[in-house]
């Protein structure tokens, strides 16, 4: 599930409103986070802040266009928790290829799976349950 925050239009600098991904939500992984280190937003605590500001913070949706209020979102983003490491997918001959082919890792203490840091899609891991993204998402 995607997550975007509709900014409203700004009558006093006449610049349109825009649509801004907020992250993903995908079972079994950590939250990816969408960063935008050009805008400030690094981490959760930027865009916290950044998104407490009305009317933004009235403007958080899925990507069914249904709004999600700021404690849904904190709690989709950062308490996340997976079932652990039991059987790789079907798909996969071994967890060993699972994180090969999806630049995975395991994240022991919360059971989710977690992108390794690249340093170019997966710029960190935060302080949650939440990996740090730059970049288009698929």
């Amino acid at each position: 599930m995607n997550y975007y925050v509709n900014e409203e239009h700004c009558a006093s600098c006449g610049r349109d409103g825009e649509q801004l991904h907020i992250g993903k939500s995908s079972r079994g992984w950590c939250f990816s986070l969408h960063v935008y280190p050009e805008r400030g937003l690094s981490d959760w605590l930027d865009w916290e802040s950044w998104l407490s500001i009305e009317p933004r913070r009235s403007n958080i949706v899925d990507e069914y266009d249904r709004s999600v209020d700021m404690s849904q979102r904190k709690a989709i983003g950062m308490n996340r928790s997976g079932n652990g490491f039991h059987q790789p997918p079907s798909t996969y001959k071994s967890w060993k290829s699972f994180h090969a082919l999806n630049h995975s890792e395991p994240d022991s203490s919360s059971g989710l799976l977690r992108y390794q840091i690249d340093g170019h899609r997966c710029v960190g891991h935060g302080t949650g349950t939440d990996d740090l993204i730059a970049g288009e998402f698929s």
